[in-house]
């Protein structure tokens, strides 16, 4: 791992709809403006507005993709994040909240989780300190954590004197910029790189602009440089600041998807959101392709259900369109039955599933890797299919290209699994890398006049024919009753067992052609007497656990779920002694499958299912139990 000069851990909150996210992307923004790497993970409530979220993250002068679960400094919005956080700011760290709200006692804050009031209840009382922000910025203080408390009404005062306006209600929308402005002064953030932050996260309004960066003057004036980061020396090359949805937004369109279809759910809606948002392009009139269409962009429709929203991709995969849908759980659940006719009429689908906590609602704005088995089960009857897992946004991003290449090629649903962890991270990450993109097209079959084409006659281990309408000059027969191969139904019993037997051996070219490395990656030494296995977004968490872990320890991250690699998995963990797999989820699903396809058992199993992704102190303590007991099953309860 790169050595590090800046690692430090940040967390911004307060209520839900009262600018959270949009203080932490000036906050990230600004971090990335003076040229520090920076990753943020939003945490909120299933809510519209009130109850508690937050962003955490970290900043470094390398790539950084994972957090701890203590932090050097804390913004607070309101006081019940000081309250919420007491426990979660690490000895020599900085608190900055507003002392205006030092005498509010918990029941004032309408919105605190019962459940959470009541064990803050209890920890105050023990700790002897009243219930109100001022007893929780005692228990900083005792904590070794220095708590800076300013009036925000007095700063937002000086704010409106300077840009003519006095109604403090009206200047209560600048509460947001403020608590993060005065963190990014402690830290030492150029001012310069903070207007940058405003401009692209506020938009380059100049009266908006303005007036941001006149609270942004207040905050500088009041609070000084705490920890000295200055803007970094490190070589960085040009990056990007994405979550996940918006990577796999991206990796979508460069991938040459060009139907996108949803029913609007958290956390899977906000990819097809920016895919909606994004201006067509327009086409030079010399192009022969200006000849058919003026603009090309990326039709996206918002069904009125799943069902309609999985068909209709469907249909545009049909027509010869790069077609994806994207979903979390409970949608996934209403697309069994078009899954299943996509296995059976043999048409190439992305399917995009970000899990989240259920079952049922469950806990839909938090993570959740409980849908595994569901993505390698869902339908009826026996289909190929491919079930893909991403570790990283960086590697959701090229995934979402190489999804819609497969898709295409071997005309099966194509499930790429993320998560909601995935989802809400934020990450500094480099530009793209141009040349490893490749739209892998497939050949379409064209013919000199109309024709009946035989799709389905393909030989054994083959795939069917590529006709789309209206180009091929030929038309097709597609069912979701078993078919001869003009996909005429038919039930004779030798037929039937012929095309079941042509399209489940689609797995075994599928798992001939895809690299290795697209299936399984192993990080460190292979011949390492302890192998960590894992798959999805524990992936960085792990990577820089080991990190600190150091010893004679490998990583081995499970991409492909289906076909399994078996082979290279088992090859990759051959020399270890003790695996130990991490996975977000009750039942191990992950090591389950391990067991299932190679005969491998896991000696332990490190297992999270509260709704919140592993932070790297935490796996840290837990590898090394694991290492040190034997335990078979170890869970963990962080609460960040």
């Amino acid at each position: 791992m790169p050595q590090r000069r800046v690692d430090l851990y940040w967390l911004v909150g307060g209520p839900q709809g009262r600018g959270v996210e949009t203080a932490a992307m000036v906050f990230l923004r600004s971090v990335a403006a003076a040229g520090y790497y920076a990753y943020g993970r939003r945490e909120y409530w299933s809510n519209i507005a009130g109850r508690h979220s937050y962003f955490l993250g970290r900043i470094s002068d390398v790539p950084v993709w994972s957090v701890k679960s203590k932090v050097q400094i804390l913004m607070s919005i309101d006081g019940q994040t000081v309250i919420e956080h007491v426990r979660d700011v690490a000895p020599g760290g900085l608190v900055i909240y507003n002392k205006d709200e030092e005498n509010r006692q918990f029941e004032s804050y309408t919105m605190f989780s019962k459940k959470t009031m009541a064990r803050l209840t209890k920890h105050f009382k023990e700790e002897g300190v009243e219930t109100t922000v001022r007893g929780a910025v005692e228990l900083y203080r005792r904590n070794g954590v220095r708590a800076l408390g300013v009036s925000y009404n007095e700063l937002l005062r000086k704010v409106g004197e300077r840009i003519g306006i006095r109604d403090l209600i009206t200047l209560g929308r600048f509460v947001s910029t403020l608590s993060v402005a005065l963190g990014l002064a402690a830290l030492g953030i150029p001012r310069d790189a903070l207007r940058a932050g405003v401009e692209f996260s506020l938009g380059k309004r100049p009266n908006i602009v303005q007036q941001n960066m006149e609270v942004v003057n207040v905050a500088y004036e009041t609070v000084e440089n705490v920890f000295n980061l200055g803007a970094s020396n490190a070589n960085r090359d040009k990056a990007v600041l994405w979550n996940g949805n918006e990577a796999v937004a991206v990796g979508k369109i460069m991938g040459g998807i060009r139907f996108v279809s949803f029913y609007p759910i958290t956390p899977a809606a906000d990819e097809a959101l920016f895919i909606e948002s994004r201006p067509s392009v327009e086409l030079d009139p010399s192009l022969e392709e200006a000849k058919l269409v003026d603009r090309l962009g990326v039709i996206t429709i918002q069904a009125e259900d799943e069902l309609a929203a999985v068909n209709a991709a469907s249909g545009a995969a049909i027509a010869g369109l790069r077609a994806s849908t994207t979903t979390s759980g409970p949608g996934f659940s209403l697309m069994a039955e078009g899954i299943s006719f996509m296995g059976m009429a043999e048409v190439g689908v992305v399917v995009t599933l970000w899990m989240r906590g259920g079952p049922s609602t469950g806990l839909p704005t938090r993570t959740s890797q409980a849908d595994l088995r569901f993505a390698l089960h869902t339908g009826h009857g026996e289909f190929p299919r491919i079930v893909l897992a991403s570790g990283d946004v960086e590697e959701a991003f090229y995934d979402a290209i190489k999804t819609a290449n497969w898709a295409e090629r071997y005309q099966v649903p194509v499930i790429h699994l993320l998560d909601k962890n995935l989802a809400s991270s934020y990450m500094v990450m480099p530009l793209p890398r141009y040349d490893d993109i490749r739209i892998e097209a497939t050949p379409v079959e064209v013919h000199s006049e109309p024709i009946l084409v035989p799709r389905y006659d393909y030989p054994l281990g083959g795939l069917p024919r590529r006709i789309v309408f209206g180009v091929s000059n030929a038309y097709i027969h597609l069912a979701g009753n078993e078919h001869d191969e003009y996909g005429d139904v038919d039930e004779d019993a030798e037929l039937a067992r012929t095309m079941q037997e042509k399209r489940l051996k689609k797995l075994e070219l599928i798992d001939r052609e895809i690299p290795d490395e697209e299936k399984v990656r192993v990080y460190g030494d292979q011949g390492s007497d302890v192998a960590v296995v894992s798959w999805g977004s524990t992936k960085r968490a792990v990577l820089d656990a080991l990190d600190e872990l150091g010893g004679n320890m490998m990583f081995v991250q499970l991409r492909m779920f289906q076909p399994f690699p078996t082979a290279p998995v088992r090859e990759a963990l051959r020399k270890a002694r003790r695996v130990i797999f991490v996975e977000n989820n009750y039942m191990a699903q992950g090591a389950s499958v391990l067991r299932e396809k190679t005969g491998i058992e896991p000696d332990t199993v490190i297992v999270k299912y509260n709704g919140r992704p592993f932070t790297v102190d935490e796996l840290v303590q837990l590898i090394d139990s694991a290492m040190r007991t034997g335990e078979r099953r170890i869970v963990a309860y962080g609460e960040l």
